[in-house]
Order: structure tokens, then sequence, then C-alpha cells
């Protein structure tokens, strides 16, 4: 039990919580009847908080 890397399992809960942020961003879009313009720029907006960390999780496993 001690192998367990705390590293993998950090990214893997902030993956699992980004993946139910873009749920939480769809339903609230499906239900306010908000036209697909509107969709597009909430996604933009709400996913632009956690695309600085898959960007910089992308670069570090590419430079590493």
């Amino acid at each position: 039990m001690n192998d367990i890397n705390i590293d993998l399992l950090t990214h893997l809960a902030i993956y699992g919580l980004i993946g139910y942020m873009l749920f939480v961003i769809a339903m609230v879009a499906k239900e306010s009847n908000v036209p697909r313009i509107g969709k597009i720029w909430m996604f933009i907006v709400l996913g632009a908080g956690f695309s600085g960390w898959i960007v910089k999780d992308i670069m570090t496993l590419t430079l590493l």
C-alpha cells in the first residue's frame, strides 16, 4: 500500500473534478435554455479556469 503514487492520484482526482465541472456547465446550459452561441461562450469562459492546468500538465509531460 505504500507504493501509491501521490502525484498520479492527484492528477486523476483533478481531472475527475474537471470532468464533473464540464458536466455541471452542460447541465446549467441545458436547463437555462441558452442559445447555442451562449452555450459555447459558457464553456469557453468557465472552461478557461481549468485550461491552464491542462496546458501546464501537457507541457510538463512533454518537457520531461
